[in-house]
């Protein structure tokens, strides 16, 4: 099997250990690498030598960084980068592999997901299979959704924690750490709306008839400048609910 792993980088000093982190995979599959840099911070060079030794295709916006700016530009441009990778991905891949530079990457983490999409591919056409992680804006939630519809939604809300949970049916999650197939990837576009295009990208996936699923065995710790966030009993229950045509946070509440 031949798997493209995609790594979305605005991160400069992150980059050492997502070298390493990427070496360190235990996997017997053929891996291959697209690296996109969504800050002039990091070169190409710098990407280039990030990927050594792999088949490797690297492309840099060669912009400022977006840490600055508004929630719309910001999803604007994390879609403008996934649409960018649907371009660079192997005609000959089978998995894609997405982990952002800000997820902590074990060498596991790639196998479990793998096995998981493998074992619900046995009942039901699968989508992606995810990891869980924390967000960081706001409120510790897990980085996962469930809707009360998929064409028209006017509830969404995170997944609750789970200490024992093992594989889980979801609607969408962050773009974290997932695994998909390539033509699940390449052929479902990422756009945003109310929505960020993780939700959108999730949404439209089960739209084709295609079902989600998260890993809670695979807790992708969340780097912040200070900490790594995991998914933990401390994580609350984020619920948007659409009132008169607009989403309104129902909880918590704030």
């Amino acid at each position: 099997m031949h798997i493209t792993i995609v790594l979305p980088l605005t991160r400069k000093l992150r980059i050492p250990r997502i070298k390493e982190d990427i070496r360190a995979i235990k996997t017997e599959h053929k891996i291959s690498l697209v690296a996109i840099s969504d800050s002039n911070t990091i070169s190409v060079g710098m990407l280039e030598d990030l990927c050594k030794g792999y088949d490797a295709k690297v492309y840099s916006f060669n912009r400022p960084g977006a840490s600055d700016i508004n929630i719309s530009a910001r999803r604007a441009r994390i879609s403008e980068v996934f649409n960018k990778a649907r371009t660079m991905i192997p005609a000959d891949a089978d998995m894609v592999f997405c982990v952002e530079d800000d997820t902590e990457l074990r060498p596991d983490y790639l196998e479990k997901l793998l096995a998981v999409y493998k074992t619900m591919s046995l009942k039901d056409n699968v989508g992606i299979v995810s990891g869980v992680q924390p967000g960081r804006w706001g409120f510790k939630m897990i980085g996962a959704w469930k809707a009360d519809d998929i064409d028209e939604p006017t509830v969404l809300q995170t997944v609750p924690y789970q200490k024992d949970g093992l594989v889980d049916y979801i609607d969408a999650a962050g773009l974290y750490c997932f695994v998909t197939s390539r033509e699940n990837f390449c052929n479902t576009e990422f756009y945003y709306n109310s929505f960020g295009p993780d939700v959108n990208f999730g949404l439209e996936l089960r739209r084709k008839g295609l079902k989600n699923f998260i890993d809670w065995t695979v807790n992708a710790g969340h780097v912040t400048p200070s900490r790594t966030l995991y998914v933990d009993q401390e994580c609350v229950v984020v619920k948007y609910v659409k009132i008169d045509g607009q989403w309104q946070l129902v909880n918590p509440k704030v």
